[in-house]
């Protein structure tokens, strides 16, 4: 199934309160430069997700979604300046393992306080030896150097990631 585009460029949507699928969905560009969205309330398992919150840059927290059977997060969270925290879904960021292009994921997500170590660690310490690390160019890109806690976690991770 594709959702791709589905409310892209929808800048006047503020929130998503409910959207649910039990497929898997390629949700390549699903709210891109949605502007006003702050949150969206979903249970997803999506297949693609490049582009999929591009420029929101109202978004204040990750939506629920399983990420186990994404391969291409590239962009993913581009430009999402309101964004305060990069969150695991299953307590541990196990879910984001089966990634093999992070590229720009975090780009300019400058408000981010937490999360950035932890999913650095899961991509780099925590992942089967056959998968690899992730293609990682820019994946962090001046992730959380508006907050303390950002930047501090942003400082332990090689800059081949920022």
């Amino acid at each position: 199934q594709s959702l791709v585009g589905m409310f892209s460029e929808c800048s006047n949507l503020a929130r998503v309160e409910h959207f649910f699928s039990d497929n898997v969905i390629d949700c390549t560009r699903m709210f891109r430069d949605c502007t006003s969205l702050v949150a969206a309330k979903t249970s997803l398992s999506p297949s693609k997700t490049q582009h999929m919150f591009y420029g929101c840059s109202s978004l204040v927290s990750m939506p629920y979604m399983y990420m186990g059977l994404v391969n291409d997060a590239s962009n993913m969270y581009y430009g999402c300046t309101s964004l305060a925290s990069i969150e695991s879904y299953d307590g541990n960021f196990s879910d984001y393992k089966a990634i093999g292009n992070a590229d720009y994921m975090f780009y300019n997500c400058v408000n981010v306080a937490s999360g950035i170590i932890d999913l650095y660690n899961a991509w780099t310490l925590a992942r089967p030896p056959w998968a690899g690390i992730p293609s990682h160019g820019s994946t962090f890109y001046n992730c959380g150097i508006n907050t303390a806690s950002g930047s501090a976690e942003l400082a332990q991770i090689p800059a081949s990631w920022k």
